[in-house]
């Protein structure tokens, strides 16, 4: 749906939520309230498939990338923090599941491959 982030791919530490967020005409990482943070939101027509790439720098940045050129950056202070009661996800990937109403548009995603990479400390 255009404007609206329904698929993602992320990443959950002790401290922040990394979520990086999919719109059929943009990306960008997103708000704990389902909406792309204003910093990291970029328009693109690739959105609705390819190669998708989150990558967090220790505790300054976390990068997203589209067909393996770098489409949203957010320094790591302006993510959500992790509620409390969130149960530890990760790493994880796919439809609008992990917000409290459901998925309003029916999305579905597939997902063909999925590569976990740890221990980048700077971009």
């Amino acid at each position: 749906q255009p404007g609206n982030p329904s698929i993602y791919i992320g990443i959950q530490d002790p401290v922040k939520w990394i979520a990086f967020g999919i719109a059929s005409d943009k990306v960008g990482f997103v708000s704990g309230a389902n909406t792309f943070l204003p910093s990291s939101i970029t328009s693109t027509s690739s959105a609705l498939s390819g190669d998708f790439r989150v990558a967090k720098f220790g505790t300054d940045s976390v990068l997203g990338y589209v067909n393996g050129a770098r489409k949203a950056k957010v320094l790591y202070s302006a993510l959500p923090n992790v509620v409390a009661s969130t149960p530890p996800k990760y790493f994880w990937f796919g439809n609008r599941v992990t917000f409290a109403s459901p998925n309003p548009t029916n999305v579905t995603s597939q997902w063909s491959s999925v590569v976990y990479t740890i221990g980048a400390t700077s971009p």
